[in-house]
């Protein structure tokens, strides 16, 4: 063998061509699927959020209702505890009447010697006033004496019903039961045992009734 004779190799190229081939479409193919994955999400998260944006609007005005509800009715709780730290702390006496008529409800000072003749004191300054509405309505109130305003005495009407406050803490307690605008009732607990005063859902709650002590168990 000559040995400045070229020994010549094959050179195979097929094989890498293909690989190459194969490697092209396979990352053309990735690509097509991340695409697709991330339309499939976004087109998810679109559904997700167009229901939550219905499911909202459709709790809207419910949500709105309560609130106006919820606003009146804590008007009332406050000034209740503004009447109670009042008398608590001056000694004043304070009467706080609820008119079914009228639906609203008022607060005075009450300077009076009897609390009966209140509903003619008309010299009296009302100190602070406000109203019921459609979101909040009065309907009745049950005092811890067993009177309920939907039921009086034959021969009787009732329009108004009033609370009285005095440094001791309220004469009567009861239940003031108001209607939101879908009919629900609600309550307002108060007692004359104790300062708590409480916006409760429902209408039959006992309120505490205070005893004698003749008949305190021990």
């Amino acid at each position: 063998m000559n040995p400045k004779a070229k020994i010549i190799m094959p050179i195979f190229t097929a094989q890498m061509q293909i690989d190459n081939e194969f490697s092209y479409n396979k990352c053309k193919y990735n690509a097509s699927s991340r695409k697709a994955l991330v339309l499939t999400e976004l087109i998810i998260v679109i559904i997700i959020v167009a229901l939550m944006a219905g499911l909202a609007g459709m709790n809207f005005p419910g949500i709105v209702r309560k609130r106006q509800f919820e606003q009146k009715a804590y008007e009332l709780i406050d000034i209740i505890k503004k009447a109670q730290a009042a008398s608590a702390e001056g000694g004043k006496r304070y009467a706080l009447s609820l008119d079914f008529e009228e639906q609203s409800y008022t607060l005075k000072e009450f300077t009076q010697p009897y609390f009966e003749i209140i509903e003619d004191d008309e010299q009296t300054p009302i100190m602070l006033k406000g109203y019921f509405n459609e979101q909040c309505y009065l309907d009745y109130v049950v005092f811890d004496d067993g009177y309920d305003s939907r039921y009086p005495p034959e021969g009787e009407q009732t329009y108004v019903v009033h609370f009285f406050s005095g440094r001791s803490g309220w004469d009567f307690g009861g239940n003031i039961v108001l209607i939101d605008s879908d009919g629900y009732p609600y309550s307002i607990v108060l007692n004359r045992i104790n300062r708590i005063v409480k916006l409760l859902p429902g209408e039959d709650y006992e309120v505490l009734q205070p005893v004698y002590k003749d008949d305190l168990p021990f």
